[in-house]
């Protein structure tokens, strides 16, 4: 689980922060993988994005990320992590999460960073290896 402050000026004009918490299963990454990345490569797919100057799928790929991570950690801390549609609505419409897309589009060493913390120590099952495995579900 990867924990951002994310600081931001609110409506009323004040210096606030925002905690937000992130979390990917090893489908997600895998799902993430296939749509953002190449080859199943998710940080080479947003580099080609990047040095391409795609900017509509550099959005895509970063939102898509973003949200697809985002939740709430259990009540006691220690109860599990909550990702809903409620809750990626609320923070997809929030200033926090505007602030925080903008600074990672604005600097392509934040977006880097930010998605190697968010998925590094997760080992992915390579879609080379799931093609073989549902090719001969028995090798």
């Amino acid at each position: 689980m990867l924990k951002k402050v994310i600081k931001f000026t609110d409506i009323n004009g004040e210096a606030a922060e925002e905690t937000a918490y992130f979390n990917l299963t090893n489908i997600e990454l895998l799902r993430l993988s296939a749509k953002y990345g190449i080859k199943g490569d998710l940080a080479k797919g947003l580099k080609a994005t990047i040095d391409a100057e795609d900017f509509d799928a550099m959005m895509q790929a970063i939102e898509g990320i973003i949200l697809t991570a985002y939740g709430q950690r259990g009540a006691d801390g220690n109860n599990g992590f909550v990702k809903n549609d409620k809750l990626r609505q609320t923070f997809s419409n929030s200033i926090p999460y505007s602030d925080f897309v903008i600074k990672l589009i604005q600097d392509p060493t934040q977006m880097d960073e930010f998605v190697t913390a968010l998925t590094s120590g997760i080992k992915p099952l390579q879609p080379n290896a799931a093609v073989s495995a549902v090719q001969s579900p028995n090798a």
